[in-house]
């Protein structure tokens, strides 16, 4: 009953609203073909706390995708204004390993990212959620400034890289 479910919610929410907004969207993803007994498990489940929920999110990112999102979160954080969709992908770009030897042999290789509609969707899909891009500005940054909090303060980048088998040059500036 989405009643019951709405007031589960609430509850646990203790009046975060991006909270609520990250486990709706974590329920939907799970709603085909789950079961009400599947839906109740996953909501018992979901941490009460924001970091906790953010530490659940990096713990369902693929294995093989940290090095990149690592490289993505550190661009997010790390930059000294948000940069803009077609500057993240050239900057994304930039840091690979090994580092392309010139501008045309970097748009050329396969693994750059050509269209800004492209990085978009790979940011959602890579971050689960966590970075967006700013409509009408092309503005790549976080969801919340909880979540640098989470990344930078609780060691959240730290306990992302762990599970990275390559690093990246990025440091903070």
């Amino acid at each position: 009953d989405l009643t019951l479910y709405s007031s589960k919610i609430i509850e646990k929410a203790d009046g975060v609203f991006l909270w609520v907004r990250l486990v709706i969207e974590g329920l939907l993803e799970d709603l085909e073909g789950a079961t009400a007994d599947d839906l109740s498990e996953r909501l018992r489940n979901v941490p009460s706390e924001l970091s906790d929920v953010y530490q659940k999110m990096v713990m369902a990112m693929n294995p093989k995708k940290r090095p990149e999102i690592l490289n993505m979160l550190r661009l997010v954080l790390f930059s000294a204004e948000p940069l803009r969709l077609n500057e993240f992908r050239v900057a994304l770009a930039a840091g690979a390993t090994p580092p392309p030897k010139s501008f045309d042999e970097m748009v050329s290789s396969g693994s750059f990212i050509q269209t800004d509609k492209q990085m978009g969707a790979r940011l959602r899909n890579f971050s689960e959620g966590l970075i967006e891009v700013k409509q009408g500005h092309d503005a790549v940054q976080v969801i919340h400034q909880s979540v640098i909090d989470y990344f930078l303060e609780e060691s959240g980048l730290q306990f992302l890289q762990e599970g990275c088998k390559e690093t990246w040059l990025l440091e903070a500036h």
